[in-house]
C-alpha cells in the first residue's frame, strides 16, 4: 500500500515537506479541542452606585449625654459600656460589634504602619488577624443592602491614647471598707508638650493588700491623649463588612472648634468613665472595677500573655502598649456609648433611611438648632446575576489561526486539483506496482505489501504517457526506467 511506502520513505529520508504534512495533519485536533474552550460560563455581576448614611462625627460633640445627671447618665451610657465590656472576649478582634455596627481600626497598631507613613498615607490591612480596633462600639451606617458585594469610604475620629509604664506606690494607704471610692481614677490635664501632643491623663489604680483594715497601694500610669481623625475604606460581602484600609487625616480649619470642644468633652469621659459602675461599690469596692477587669484580662500582644489574677489587675505588671491600647479602647467604648445605644440597636430595614441623629428626646432640639443630619456616603454594588457566556480569547486566535490555515490547505488542494493532469492514483502505489509491465521485475509477485514497500523504497516513479509515440497516449503508473513521457494537457488519452 502507498501508506507503507511513505512510512518507509518518511523514516528514511526527513524533509520539510514530511514535516509540514505531519504539522497540517496535527492542526485539525488542536484546533477542534480549541473550538470546545472557546466558550467557558462566568458570573454575571451588575455595577450600581447607591448611596448610605453614617453616624457623622460632627454631631458627638452636641448629642453626647455626658452633661447629664448621673441616674440619666447611667442608663443611657454605663449599661451600653459595661454591656461592650462584658461582651468583650466574643466582640474584641470582630469587624462589628454586638449589634453589627462597623468597627474602626487603630491606624496606628497596624502592621503596614511605620516611620515613613504620613497623614493622608493609606496604610493596607489586607490579612491582618490581630487588628486592635479604637473602640468596642461601631459606627452606625444605615441604607446598605443585605446581598452583593459593596464597597464605601467613612470618615470618623476617635481618641488614641499612649501610655508609658504604670508604675506603683511603694508607700502603703489605709482604705476603710465603708470608703465607697471607686478603686479607679483618672485625671486630665492640659500640655503644650509638642514631643507629647494631646491631653495628659493620669489613671490610677488601687489595690487592695489586706480585707479586713484593708492596706491598699497605688499604681499610676501617664498617658497621652489626642483626637486622631481617619477615613477608612470599607468592604462588604452580603452582610459582612470589613474595613480594608485607612488613612488618618488632616484636622482642617473648619473643624478646628470641633477638635476644641473634643478636648473639653474629654475630661467629662474620664471621670465618668471611672464611675460607669459606681452601684456595685457602695460600701466599699471589694475588688477592680470592669474597666481595669478589662485592661487586665486575658490578653496576647506582642508574645505577652496575661490573665486577671484574683479580683483585683495589677496595671504596673501590665507593657505599656498593652495599657495603651486597651485604655483606649475603654476611653473611646465610653464615648461612643455617650449618644446612646438606641442607634446602634435600632432595628431597620435594608435601604431605610435613618432615625434623627438626636434620638434622645433631650437632645433634639440640638440637632434641630445645628441642623444636624446623616453623613452621605456613595455605595458601589457587585452583584450576580446568573451567568453568561465567556470568550477565551487565547482559544479564539488558536482556532481563527487554524481554521484559516486549514482553509488555505483546502483552497491549495483545489488548485492543485484543477491544474494537475494525472489521476490521483497514489494511495495504491504498492497494489499498481504488482503485476505491472511497466515495472519490470521490481516488484515480484510473491511479496507482500510491506516487503514491497521496501522494494520500492529508490524507485523513481511517475504518471505518465507509456506511448509517446502514438496518435493517442496512455497513461499509465510506470517507473522511470521505462522513459514515460510527461502528461500533456491538450493530447488525447485511452
Amino acid at each position: 500500500m502507498f501508506s507503507a511506502i511513505e512510512r518507509q520513505y518518511t523514516l528514511r529520508h526527513v524533509d520539510a515537506l514530511g514535516i509540514l504534512i505531519l504539522l497540517v495533519w496535527l492542526l485539525s485536533p488542536v484546533g477542534g479541542q480549541s473550538s470546545l474552550r472557546l466558550l467557558t460560563y462566568e458570573p454575571r455581576t451588575i455595577q450600581s452606585i447607591d448611596v448610605a448614611w453614617f453616624y457623622p462625627m460632627q454631631a458627638f460633640i452636641w448629642v453626647s449625654l455626658l452633661d447629664f445627671n448621673n441616674a440619666f447618665r447611667f442608663h443611657h451610657i454605663s449599661v451600653p459600656y459595661m454591656a461592650a465590656l462584658q461582651s468583650s472576649t466574643q466582640t474584641i478582634d470582630s469587624s462589628t460589634d454586638m449589634w453589627g455596627n462597623l468597627k474602626i481600626p487603630d491606624v496606628r497598631y497596624l502592621k503596614a504602619y511605620g516611620n515613613t507613613t504620613t497623614i493622608g498615607d493609606w496604610v493596607q490591612i489586607n490579612n491582618d488577624t490581630d487588628i486592635v480596633y479604637t473602640s468596642l462600639l461601631g459606627l452606625p451606617v444605615f441604607g446598605l443592602s443585605t446581598s452583593g458585594n459593596m464597597t464605601f469610604n467613612l470618615t470618623s475620629h476617635y481618641w488614641s491614647v499612649d501610655c508609658e509604664k504604670a508604675v506603683r506606690d511603694s508607700s502603703l494607704l489605709r482604705w476603710w471598707p465603708s470608703d465607697p471610692t471607686l478603686s479607679t481614677y483618672a485625671l486630665a490635664t492640659s500640655t503644650n508638650d509638642t514631643a507629647k501632643p494631646g491631653i495628659r491623663t493620669l489613671y490610677s489604680s488601687r489595690k487592695a493588700l489586706m480585707l479586713n483594715n484593708t492596706m491598699t497601694y497605688v499604681a499610676n500610669a501617664t498617658c497621652y491623649a489626642e483626637p486622631v481623625l481617619v477615613e477608612t475604606q470599607i468592604a462588604c460581602r452580603d452582610t459582612a463588612c470589613r474595613a480594608q484600609a485607612v488613612r488618618e487625616l488632616p484636622w482642617h480649619d473648619d473643624l478646628s472648634d470641633q477638635r476644641a470642644i473634643l478636648y473639653s468633652n474629654y475630661t467629662d469621659v474620664l471621670r465618668n468613665m471611672t464611675t460607669a459602675d459606681l452601684a456595685n461599690t457602695r460600701g466599699g469596692a471589694m475588688q477592680s472595677q470592669l474597666t481595669e477587669a478589662f485592661i487586665g484580662s486575658e490578653i496576647v500582644v506582642a508574645g505577652y500573655s496575661s490573665k486577671l489574677s484574683g479580683n483585683w489587675v495589677s496595671i504596673e505588671d501590665l507593657p505599656h502598649q498593652v495599657l495603651s491600647s486597651r485604655l483606649q479602647q475603654a476611653i473611646n467604648t465610653y464615648w461612643d456609648a455617650s449618644i446612646g445605644n438606641m442607634l446602634r440597636s435600632w432595628e431597620h430595614q435594608p435601604r431605610e433611611k435613618p432615625p434623627s441623629v438626636c434620638i434622645v428626646p433631650l437632645r433634639r432640639w440640638v440637632c434641630e438648632e445645628r441642623g444636624l443630619n446623616w453623613n452621605v456616603t456613595q455605595v458601589q454594588y457587585t452583584r450576580h446575576s446568573g451567568v453568561q457566556y465567556a470568550c477565551n480569547s487565547g482559544y479564539a486566535v488558536i482556532t481563527i489561526a487554524i481554521s484559516c490555515f486549514l482553509f488555505l490547505a483546502a483552497v491549495l488542494s483545489l488548485v492543485l486539483g484543477t491544474i494537475s493532469t494525472a489521476p490521483d492514483i497514489l494511495g495504491y502505489v504498492s497494489s499498481a506496482a504488482r503485476y505491472n509491465v511497466h515495472f519490470g521485475d521490481e516488484v515480484p509477485s510473491h511479496l507482500d505489501g510491506l516487503e514491497a514497500s521496501r522494494q520500492l523504497r529508490d524507485v523513481k516513479v511517475i504518471i505518465g504517457d507509456v506511448a509517446g509515440d502514438d496518435e493517442v497516449g496512455r497513461v499509465a503508473f510506470a517507473s522511470l526506467d521505462n522513459a514515460p513521457r510527461k502528461l500533456v494537457r491538450d493530447r488525447m488519452y485511452a
